[in-house]
């Protein structure tokens, strides 16, 4: 599995293209913000998280982005990745042209378990700030990954690299010196590993090591690559996005998202149940207040996405025993409580 499924159950309002998670309207509150918007008017949204994040990167968060409700989802509106997971946990090209891989021989792996990777950044590539998206900020972001006084940029994938090559201002090449499975989601946060901006970074982190993390870039003027730039960030109260109409794979459809910041779960289900608002963001609610909501919510849905397992990484080289690296086996473990595929894995096992 790519990626960790968040804990906490979705509210379903509405579904876009923008893999947006929505929520209700502020405490303050509970008028409802759908109105039809006028010809010509911008499209809007609202939306509730119900974290406040003291930064808009996982990466200083010390818990782990779970531990700030919606924290995931806002870094997915304002940053972009080479590649980006889809909704069937494949990797997809985002700021790169395309996926390394062996059938397009941007991955080669050697006999000896070398590796070696090139990414290929897409033409219109751009920061928010309008400066060009090049290999340099790849490299960048793998020498703080790989620099141990700053712990918190840091990452097991970053001990694999050898070698950083930038090819020119579009191209990168990365040197492995082992095998690893999961070296084409480098530059992803998959692992916590977005790209950061040299031209915004770069003299901080010459001046300063010990001050990089508390710089106002992460917070009030953060830039990114995503498909929305943060206009407002009022802590603990709101903050508002735009659409990034320079965007690599084009400006979303909504143009302004209006985020409040609302900690209470039930104070969340109020406003959603009220239609106060669209989207809500790292949603967290029990079972009891699911249900309620199921019950009580005619013109919506509640799908229930439990979370607190934990994928593991598995390189899958000479396995013991051999059956772990049959993809039927693997498949039929992890759909196990679904239908009888369990009994079929447990057969293969003991006949492997």
């Amino acid at each position: 599995m790519r990626r960790r499924l968040p804990s906490g159950m979705l509210l379903v309002a509405t579904v876009f293209a923008l893999a947006c998670t929505q929520s209700p309207a502020s405490p303050r509150s509970l008028e409802s913000s759908s109105q039809p918007a006028a010809p010509g008017s911008p499209k809007r949204l609202t939306a509730v998280v119900m974290g406040d994040p003291p930064t808009f990167s996982s990466r200083l968060n010390p818990a782990g982005s779970g531990s700030v409700p919606g924290l995931e989802m806002l870094e997915d509106l304002l940053m972009a990745g080479t590649a980006n997971v889809d909704y069937q946990g494949s990797l997809r090209p985002q700021l790169a042209e395309a996926v390394p891989s062996t059938e397009n021989g941007l991955w080669i792996v050697r006999p000896d378990g070398t590796m070696e990777l090139t990414w290929k950044i897409r033409q219109a590539a751009v920061w928010h700030d309008g400066s060009p998206f090049t290999a340099d900020d790849l490299a960048f972001t793998v020498q703080l990954g790989q620099d141990r006084s700053l712990p918190e940029f840091g990452g097991p994938i970053y001990g694999l690299i050898d070698r950083v090559e930038v090819v020119d201002a579009r191209t990168i090449r990365v040197s492995f010196n082992r095998p690893y499975t999961g070296a084409d989601a480098l530059f992803t946060r998959l692992l916590r590993a977005v790209p950061l901006p040299e031209h915004i970074l770069g003299a901080p982190y010459a001046e300063s090591k010990s001050t990089l993390k508390d710089i106002p870039y992460w917070g009030q003027q953060f830039v990114g690559t995503g498909p929305f730039k943060l206009r407002e960030l009022v802590s603990g109260d709101h903050l508002t996005l735009d659409a990034n109409t320079a965007y690599v794979l084009g400006k979303p459809d909504v143009d302004v998202i209006e985020v409040r910041i609302v900690p209470d779960a039930n104070t969340l289900l109020t406003n959603v149940l009220a239609g106060a608002v669209e989207l809500t963001i790292g949603a967290r609610l029990s079972v009891d207040q699911s249900l309620q909501a199921r019950d009580a919510w005619a013109a919506g849905t509640v799908l229930v996405n439990p979370g607190g397992w934990l994928p593991i990484f598995p390189q899958l080289t000479n396995p013991s025993p051999e059956i772990i690296g049959d993809a039927r086996f693997r498949q039929a473990l992890l759909f196990r409580r679904t239908d009888n595929r369990w009994q079929k894995a447990s057969r293969l096992a003991s006949s492997g």
